[in-house]
Order: C-alpha cells, then structure tokens, then sequence
C-alpha cells in the first residue's frame, strides 16, 4: 500500500533571492578587504581611570604585572592562579612578534563610565573588552587600575 506523501518545497524566487544576498554580502566584504579597509568599532563613552601596565615572565612561569610608569608590583600570579592573566599576556606577546614589534610599549587598562573594563596594546592596536570573557576577569583588570 502506497501513502500519499506531501512534497513541500520552497519557492524558486525566495531561494534565488537567498543566493544573491549571500553572493552580493561576499562580494562586498571580499572588496572592501581587498581595498584595504579595516572595521574598527569602539563603542561611545567616557574612560574613567586608565592606568599603563607592563607584563613579565619571571622564573617558574609566574605573570608579574607592574605599572609602567612607578615600576610598582600590581600583582603576580602562577599558573593555577589565573590561567587567563598568562593567555592575555601571551597574546598580546604573539601579536607584538608577528608585527616585528619589540618597542616596549606599555600596554592600557581603562574603565569606561558604563563600567566596561579593556585591555589594550598601543603597540598593535588590539584592544579586548574583558566583559567578553566574564565578571571575573573584568574585576581582576578593574582591581589594577586602584
């Protein structure tokens, strides 16, 4: 015994439609990449406290964290401390390598008025909101700048 199945199929006119608007979308990101634009998006705001901060690798892989400007300890964690405190320092490292960059550049935490905490490196122009990696990691940055 045959059953007598229902075709459903969607419109040849939605599915063309479908198509030129992911070949235009690719057309226009490919072109603008191609002619050198960048995105650059910083959100409206006012910073409130900032402070210049360099990294170190000391023995045993500890991070020490200092101001740049006093040399004054801000903190030093181990490993099993903060895991992500040596990734951030690690990126931004591998960023200032690619770039051939090795100035020694102080790199930035600020606190805006909305209470967003970044991290950013003047050297690269990378600049990373710690909201995105959780309340815990914007409280350690936010602690810094005290």
């Amino acid at each position: 015994m045959k059953r007598a199945g229902h075709k459903e199929t969607v419109p040849r006119a939605a599915l063309i439609a479908a198509g030129t608007l992911v070949c235009f979308s690719l057309a226009a990101v490919s072109i603008s990449r191609l002619a050198g634009y960048k995105w650059e998006w910083r959100p409206e705001g006012t910073i409130v406290a900032t402070r210049a901060i360099e990294f170190a690798q000391a023995p045993g892989g500890v991070v020490i964290v200092k101001d740049a400007k006093t040399g004054q300890q801000l903190g030093s964690y181990t490993f099993n401390e903060n895991a992500f405190m040596r990734t951030v320092m690690l990126g931004f490292r591998r960023e200032r390598a690619l770039m051939g960059s090795s100035d020694g550049t102080p790199y930035t935490i600020e606190q805006w008025d909305d209470g967003r905490v970044t991290v950013s490196d003047p050297a690269s122009g990378r600049s990373f909101e710690m909201a995105a990696f959780g309340r815990h990691q914007v409280e350690t940055f936010a602690a810094f700048l005290r």
